[in-house]
């Protein structure tokens, strides 16, 4: 969970077989955010979670 209020988030992350995933979504805002990424973690590039809380602390800069 993440943030407060209306503002709230729920979140997942997870790996398996050389694939991440992040996933979160805020019913207030009734919005939601999925990142799939078939790169094991420590490949290059940002992971599904850098990416799936980038998307999220975007939207909580966001007006409402």
């Amino acid at each position: 969970i993440s943030g407060s209020g209306e503002d709230r988030w729920w979140w997942h992350n997870g790996a398996t077989g050389g694939y991440t995933s992040y996933a979160a979504f805020n019913p207030a805002r009734t919005a939601a955010v999925v990142v799939l990424r078939n790169q094991q973690r420590g490949g290059p590039g940002p992971s599904a979670t850098k990416l799936g809380r980038e998307i999220v602390d975007h939207a909580l800069a966001q007006p409402r």
